[in-house]
């Protein structure tokens, strides 16, 4: 068979086939027109993270909702050592308030508070709490005193007994015997300390 380029059909046919093949080429081989191959499956592959992304996140939703009572019932937990902490570590507050806590725990242990100097307060590491020091003199039996050691270290707030000495009196006929000088340590937040 002889290709006759002269003939009007074969011409129809060599521009039909140009032109396919133009259209074909310009559809699956270049990025130029909006709907050509190759940008549209860009925007398929686009998407097609996007829904696996909505996906996960619809996923864990889903998982965080089953998981709800639980979740609620670690917050009411997280709140409930918020407040003790807070408790432990209250604001910024005066020697009167540990003066006042001195003297309840005395009372309660049958020891006798002779002197409750305070110091001066000064920052912590970090400047996240305040320690409000003081200098405290007891006198009583040495099972009364360190029952107001003990008293001192279960109150709410967070006291400490820094320096310690402890020495006897002569005279063994009274109910005090001893003497115990110490150095107590209040803490407080500070104010620049962020709540959660």
């Amino acid at each position: 068979m002889k290709l006759d380029l002269k003939n009007p059909r074969t011409q129809r046919w060599i521009i039909v086939g140009l032109v396919s093949t133009g259209v074909l080429y310009a559809y699956f081989g270049t990025a130029y027109l909006p709907v050509c191959f190759p940008r549209r499956a860009a925007v398929l592959k686009e998407l097609q993270a996007k829904e696996a992304e909505l996906t996960r996140d619809v996923r864990q939703a889903r998982a965080a909702a089953r998981d709800r009572a639980r979740l609620e019932a670690q917050v009411a937990s997280l709140e409930q050592r918020w407040a003790n902490a807070q408790a432990a570590l209250p604001d910024r507050s005066s020697p009167d308030e540990v003066l006042r806590e001195v003297s309840v725990a005395a009372q309660e242990t049958n020891v006798t508070v002779s002197l409750v100097k305070p110091l001066t307060a000064k920052p912590g590491p970090q400047q996240l709490y305040v320690i409000l020091p003081a200098t405290v003199d007891v006198t009583g039996r040495y099972g009364d005193i360190t029952l107001f050691l003990h008293k001192l270290a279960s109150c709410q707030r967070l006291l400490n007994v820094g320096k310690m000495k402890m020495t006897a009196f002569e005279k063994k006929d009274s109910d005090q015997t001893m003497k115990a000088s110490l150095q107590l340590l209040a803490f407080a937040r500070s104010a620049e300390t962020p709540a959660p």
